[in-house]
C-alpha cells in the first residue's frame, strides 16, 4: 500500500508527485467550455452618479475605533463621595494636590524652560572657560611669570 505524503509536509524543492506545470493540468479552453460574454449595460454614455452632500459630518456608526467604555476597576461603579475621596487621597510618590504651589511648579512649562536654558548656558560657559584656559596654557611660557603679571599691566598703563 502506497501512502501519499501531504505536500505541506515535504521539504521545499521536493514535491510528490513530481511537479507538472499548470498548463498540463488544466484542459485547454475551447469554445464549448468557455462562458458566453454578454453585456447588459447600455451603450449610451455613462451617467456619473453623485451622492448629495450631507449638511454635517456624520461619523460611521460602527467604526473600528469607536470609544468603548472600559471600566478602570472591577466591581460596582463608584459613588460621588468615593470619587471625591479619591481626589483628596495622597499616597507616596504621587503628584501634589491641584492648587498647591508644588503642583504649579512641577507642571509649569515656563519654569522648566527657564531652568533648562540656565543649565545649558551654565554648561556652555564652563566649556568656554575650559577651552580658553587650555589654549592660554599652551602659550604661558611666552608671557610674564604669574606673580608679576598684574604689576606688568600697571607699568604698561603708567608708561
Amino acid at each position: 500500500m502506497i501512502a501519499s505524503i501531504p505536500r505541506f509536509l515535504l521539504p521545499w524543492g521536493h514535491q510528490y508527485p513530481p511537479y507538472r506545470p499548470l498548463s498540463l493540468l488544466k484542459p485547454p479552453r475551447t469554445a464549448l467550455n468557455r462562458l458566453p460574454v454578454c453585456r447588459h449595460a447600455s451603450t449610451s454614455t455613462p451617467k456619473i452618479i453623485r451622492l448629495e452632500r450631507p449638511a454635517k459630518f456624520v461619523p460611521p456608526s460602527h467604526g473600528k475605533r469607536l470609544k468603548q467604555h472600559i471600566p478602570r476597576h472591577y466591581g460596582p461603579q463608584l459613588t460621588q463621595t468615593q470619587k471625591a475621596e479619591h481626589e483628596t487621597k495622597q499616597y507616596p510618590h504621587m503628584m501634589p494636590p491641584r492648587g498647591t504651589f508644588m503642583f504649579w511648579f512641577l507642571t509649569n512649562r515656563s519654569v522648566h524652560t527657564f531652568i533648562s536654558l540656565v543649565g545649558l548656558l551654565h554648561y556652555n560657559l564652563i566649556a568656554f572657560c575650559h577651552t580658553v584656559t587650555r589654549s592660554i596654557a599652551k602659550y604661558s611660557h611666552q608671557g610674564n611669570p604669574r606673580p608679576s603679571r598684574l604689576v606688568h599691566c600697571v607699568r604698561e598703563l603708567e608708561a
